[in-house]
């Protein structure tokens, strides 16, 4: 293999039948040493001649299994004629990947080749900083783990020899640098909350493997995460304030993190399902239609009329006072993420239930029968007495029942 190196410049000289697009029978001149693992080897082509004069002549940067005549190989190369291009044969004895320019450039130019696991990539550059990559990356899971990697040059002229002159020859050791995070804008306002957060990474160390994870650092209350292994999740908060919240991300080697804040107001309904069941989610005992006391009274039904839901109770108190139904509960004018309605009925039947009063985001109640009639007392609690006339025509016996509905999730 002719070729000498003074004062860091490289002069190969070689002949060869060529790369073989073929894939059955290589001839080339190659300078090359073993390399284990990841790598990215760069280097300045200064030069070259070609007297043989074959548009087949290609110099650059390999990548090869072995020094078997059809062994798996990755090429970031120039050819004579000035493009550049990169090969790659994935198994042995194969026609080779093949990515090649249509622009001619004029030497010096910079070539690069990229091993990340078995995944190898070619680039090209004017000046050896801003670098461009030719073609695809190419997965060759027939290198080995110890590839021959080095200077290449043939002719593609048996008996007439090319050269070419290398230098900065560079090798970057693979450095892992841990993920990019941001964990995304701030969130504001009354919800649904959902956090857009972006995650890069240089896909080191190989196999490429990250594992996220968001945590409340600090907050007027308590932050719960939907899916607190995502990237992107939704978030609730148990009570009205401002939080900041951190995303961690591991690439198995190195954990880096980004925070972002929430000036929030929340839903009364979600510091009450906090309180008595530990979570602001609508789910298992903590759902709006659970009953976890068994006392015919579902969670919302609870919250409307300050209840506890963990202990059976009684909706409203009864009694008859002047041939009148009167009925008494409270519940609190802050508790503005709730509707709250009276309805009647003759006989239980599905379809004849009425309302008789109504309160709509902690408003008064509204009277929506003739016989209906509804006074408040009191700032929070707030006591309310409904009257129901029970004298002729009105029916002789009657049935109540309290319904209460809520847009919060």
């Amino acid at each position: 293999m002719p070729g000498s190196l003074e004062g860091g410049t490289i002069t190969l000289n070689g002949a060869g039948s060529g790369i073989s697009s073929s894939g059955l029978s290589d001839g080339f001149y190659f300078l090359a040493a073993p390399v284990t693992g990841d790598f990215d080897f760069a280097v300045r082509i200064a030069s070259f001649s070609n007297p043989g004069a074959s548009n087949s002549c290609r110099f650059g940067l390999m990548a090869r299994a072995s020094t078997a005549a059809n062994a798996p190989y990755a090429l970031s190369f120039h050819r004579s004629t000035g493009v550049h291009g990169f090969h790659a044969r994935l198994t042995a004895g194969t026609d080779p990947y093949d990515s090649v320019s249509t622009t001619v450039y004029t030497m010096p130019r910079w070539v690069r080749l990229v091993r990340i696991g078995d995944a190898f990539s070619a680039y090209y550059s004017a000046d050896g900083i801003a670098w461009t990559q030719r073609g695809t990356t190419q997965n060759i899971a027939t290198m080995g783990a110890s590839p021959l990697v080095g200077l290449a040059i043939t002719s593609a002229v048996v008996a007439t020899p090319s050269t070419a002159v290398f230098d900065s020859l560079g090798h970057f050791l693979p450095t892992n640098i841990g993920p990019l995070v941001d964990a995304g804008a701030a969130l504001t306002g009354s919800g649904p909350w959902n956090i857009n957060a972006t995650v890069t990474d240089d896909a080191r160390p190989v196999p490429a493997s990250l594992t996220s994870l968001w945590l409340p650092v600090s907050g007027a209350g308590i932050a719960t995460f939907t899916n607190p292994s995502s990237v992107d999740t939704g978030v609730t908060f148990s009570a009205t304030g401002t939080y900041r919240m951190r995303l961690s991300v591991s690439d198995g080697a190195i954990t880096t993190f980004d925070e972002t804040t929430a000036n929030v107001t929340t839903a009364p309904l979600l510091a009450w399902r906090q309180t008595h069941f530990g979570t602001t989610s609508s789910t298992g005992n903590a759902a709006n239609l659970a009953d976890m006391d068994l006392d015919g009274l579902v969670n919302l039904v609870e919250y409307a009329l300050l209840l506890n839901p963990t202990q059976p109770n009684a909706p409203f108190a009864t009694s008859n006072v002047g041939g009148q139904l009167v009925l008494n509960f409270q519940r609190d004018l802050a508790r503005t993420d709730v509707t709250i309605t009276i309805e009647a009925s003759t006989d239980l039947a599905p379809l004849s239930w009425t309302a008789v009063a109504r309160s709509t985001g902690g408003a008064a109640f509204l009277e929506l029968a003739p016989e209906a009639h509804v006074s408040e007392t009191g700032t929070g609690p707030v006591s309310v007495t409904i009257a129901i006339d029970t004298a002729a025509p009105q029916p002789a016996r009657r049935f109540f029942r309290i319904m209460a509905e809520t847009a919060t999730p």
